[in-house]
C-alpha cells in the first residue's frame, strides 16, 4: 500500500479537448510520476465514452488495474476531472468520493472565476493546490 489513507495519487482536471488545465501529484506518486499521469490520461476515453451516457456528473469508478483505479467527474462544461488512487488503499465509499469531487469543482470554479485567467490555458492557483494537498492528506 502507498498511501495509508485514501491512497489518491494524482489528481487531473482536463478541458473539453482532452488538454490537461491541472495536475497535483501526492508524496507517495513522486517516484511513479510517470506511470501515474499515463494512467490518468489513458483513462480520458472511458470518461468521455461514460459521460454521454451518465445522467450525474459522478462517473464513479471508470477505470483500474493491478496498480491504480481511476474514478471520474465530469461538469456541465464538459471539463473531467479524474482521481488516480493506488489499487491496494483502503476504497473510499461513493459518498466520500462525491465529496471529494465536489470539492475540487468548487476549488476549480474560484481558480477560474479569477478575472485574469484566461480560458483553456493552464491554472495554476493555490486554491486547487491546497484542496489536492487537503485530499491526499485524508
Amino acid at each position: 500500500m502507498i498511501n495509508p489513507g485514501n491512497g489518491a495519487l494524482c489528481i487531473s482536471i482536463v478541458g473539453k479537448e482532452n488538454a490537461r488545465l491541472w495536475s497535483g501529484l501526492s508524496d507517495d506518486a513522486s517516484r511513479v510520476v510517470c506511470e501515474v499521469e499515463l494512467f490518468a490520461h489513458v483513462s480520458l476515453d472511458i470518461v468521455d465514452e461514460r459521460a454521454t451516457k451518465a445522467t450525474e456528473n459522478y462517473l464513479g469508478q471508470v477505470y483500474s488495474d493491478h496498480l491504480y483505479k481511476c474514478f471520474a467527474y465530469v461538469s456541465s462544461t464538459g471539463v473531467k476531472f479524474v482521481l488516480v488512487t493506488d489499487s491496494k488503499s483502503q476504497g473510499l465509499r461513493d459518498s466520500e468520493m462525491r465529496a471529494i469531487f465536489k470539492k475540487l469543482h468548487h476549488a476549480y470554479c474560484n481558480a477560474i472565476s479569477n478575472p485574469f485567467y484566461v480560458v483553456g490555458q493552464p491554472i495554476k492557483s493555490k486554491h486547487l493546490t491546497e484542496a489536492a494537498k487537503q485530499i491526499f492528506a485524508q
